[in-house]
C-alpha cells in the first residue's frame, strides 16, 4: 500500500528520536524493586529522558530534545487488560505495539522448542524488541543530522547505533538504561569509556523517581490497522 504524503510537521522532522524497549524496562525495573509487581511512573520517565538530551553534558555533545518518542510493547494483542496498558502507555508516547509471540528468541537451529523450554518449570521463551529497535534506528540513517536515544539493556543495539555514527558524523547515539543491570559486554565494548561512540543515559541515580518511590533492592551491580509511528521516520 502507498503511503500517504506527510503532514507538513511529519515532513519537517529530522530524526531526533528516543525509542523505549518496554519490555527491557520491565525486566529490569522488576529486577531493582523489592516487589513482584512495580507501576512504571512514565510521565516521570518521559522528563526524565528529556532531561538528559537536554541537559548541560548532552547540550554539549550536540544532543537535541526528540521530536518523536516512540514505546515499543511486547503484548497479546487479544487481552484486554493488555491492551488497556497500551492505551495508557499511549497517552504518553507512541506506541508501536507487536505479538509477544513474534519477538521470541529463535531457538537454535534445528531444536523444537519444547526441547528447551519447559512452561511447568517456568522456563520460557525469551523475548526481545532489539530487531525491531534495529530497525527504527536503520530508518534514522537518510536523515542528515539524526540524534537516537534508545532505551533498552540488548548489547544486539551496539552495532547499528556505533554503524549509524560512524557513517555519519553529524549523528548522535546514545544509551540509556540502569549501569547496574545492563548486559555485560556493554562495557567490554567500551560504554564507559570517554572515546565510545555511544553516549551513555544512565538512569540508576533515577530508579526511585521511576519506580514511583518504591524502596529498591540492595542488588546492585560493577557497573559493567494502526498507523506504526514508524511511518513518520
Amino acid at each position: 500500500m502507498a503511503r500517504l504524503n506527510p503532514s507538513p510537521k511529519e515532513s519537517a522532522f529530522t530524526g531526533k528520536t528516543t525509542f523505549l524497549d518496554l519490555h527491557s524496562l520491565h525486566e529490569g525495573t522488576n529486577a531493582l524493586a523489592s516487589e513482584d509487581r512495580v507501576q512504571v511512573d512514565f510521565a516521570r520517565l518521559k522528563g526524565i529522558l528529556r532531561e538528559l538530551r537536554t541537559g548541560d553534558k548532552a547540550k554539549a555533545k550536540g544532543w537535541a530534545d526528540a521530536e518523536l518518542i516512540v514505546a515499543l510493547l511486547s503484548i497479546d494483542t487479544k487481552s484486554e487488560g493488555q491492551q488497556r496498558f497500551a492505551d495508557m502507555v499511549a497517552r504518553y508516547f507512541e506506541v508501536e505495539e507487536s505479538y509477544y509471540r513474534d519477538n521470541f528468541v529463535s531457538t537454535p537451529a534445528g531444536r523444537h522448542p519444547a526441547e528447551v523450554f519447559d512452561k511447568e518449570k517456568g522456563v520460557r521463551p525469551f523475548i526481545s524488541l532489539a530487531p525491531r529497535l534495529a530497525y527504527g534506528v536503520g530508518r534514522l540513517a537518510r536523515y542528515e543530522e539524526p540524534h537516537v536515544l534508545v532505551l533498552t539493556h540488548c548489547f544486539e543495539l551496539y552495532y547499528p547505533l556505533t554503524h549509524l555514527v560512524r557513517s555519519n558524523m553529524q549523528a548522535r547515539v546514545g544509551l540509556a538504561y540502569f549501569s547496574s543491570l545492563l548486559d555485560h559486554r556493554w562495557k567490554q565494548a567500551g560504554l564507559f569509556d570517554d572515546e565510545s561512540p555511544v553516549d551513555f543515559f544512565d538512569l540508576d541515580p533515577y530508579a526511585s523517581e521511576i519506580l514511583g518511590g518504591i524502596e529498591l533492592t540492595g542488588r546492585r551491580a560493577t557497573q559493567s490497522a494502526k498507523r506504526s509511528p514508524f511511518d513518520r521516520i
